[in-house]
This record gives C-alpha cells, structure tokens and sequence, in this order.
C-alpha cells in the first residue's frame, strides 16, 4: 500500500497550472521545459492528457537505462533519476510506454512526487489530479487504464 497520483482524464482542463508549478518548484521560473508533467490534447476530442511517470509495473525506463541512473527508491516506493549518473543517452525515453520520462538534453527526467507532497495535486482546481491512498492492486489498475487511455490518444499533441 502507498500513495499515487490518479488521474481524471475528463476533468483535465488543460490549464496548465500543473505544469508551471512543477517547474517552478524546481527552478523558480515557469518553464513547460523544466517541468516533469506534459499535457497532450487530442485535437478530434478536445481532451487534455496529464502526461507523467506513473511508475509502471514494468519500469521499462529502468531496464533500459545503461547507465545504472534509475534507481528504486524504498521510502517513496518509486524509481528515481541519478542525475550524477544519467548520460541523457535517451534509451529511458525511448523504452517508455507512456512517455512519462524524458530526455531534456542533459538528463532523463520524471515526476518524482515532489518527495510525497505533489504540488501538481495541490493547483489542479478541477480535481483531475488525486493524491490517494492505494492499494498494489489498485495501483496496477490504475497505472493499466491511464496506459490504455494514453494509448487511445497516441497521437495527442503536446500543448
């Protein structure tokens, strides 16, 4: 049992509010660049798409990564990035279904929940965002549905 961020896809507004707080947050600047949540909107629906690590039950990013930089992380129970190790080779994001994790030219990022305390959760006004108590099951469940709803979208843009 943990905690983990659900995701409403339908009250996603695309406000972006989630984004400029998870990089300013880390740099102090709003920067859709610096951030480690997208949105995609799909153009023929009109939905937005909070893209993120959902920490998978696969965790293909870290098998993928040559250079040993993504570590678990037992008091979060998530994978995180050694930015002293990662070389940016990319092999993370290219192996990632969701594209939850992303190269930005010097370093593989994701969503490391802001250390238990998601700030992207405390700014989503309509509540698409959850931070919630989960079971491991609940959990894979909830990281397979937002898989397959990511999968319907393939083709949403980033905004």
């Amino acid at each position: 049992m943990g905690n983990a961020i659900v995701i409403d896809i339908d009250q996603c507004i695309g406000c972006e509010l989630c984004v400029d707080v998870c990089s300013g947050s880390r740099t102090g600047r709003c920067s859709s660049l610096d951030s480690r949540i997208r949105i995609r909107r799909d153009e023929p629906s009109a939905a937005f798409i909070p893209v993120f690590c959902l920490q998978c039950i696969e965790h293909s990013c870290y098998d993928a990564c040559p250079e040993e930089a993504i570590y678990y992380d037992s008091g979060l129970s998530i994978y995180r990035v050694d930015s002293k190790k990662c070389t940016g080779c990319g092999a993370c994001e290219d192996a990632c279904a969701y594209k939850g994790i992303f190269v930005d030219g010097v370093c593989a990022r994701k969503c490391d929940l802001c250390d238990g305390r998601p700030v992207c959760v405390e700014v989503c006004i309509p509540k698409a965002l959850r931070w919630t108590h989960v079971s491991e099951e609940e959990r894979k469940a909830c990281v397979t549905h937002q898989l397959d709803v990511l999968r319907d979208f393939k083709n949403a843009a980033e905004i």
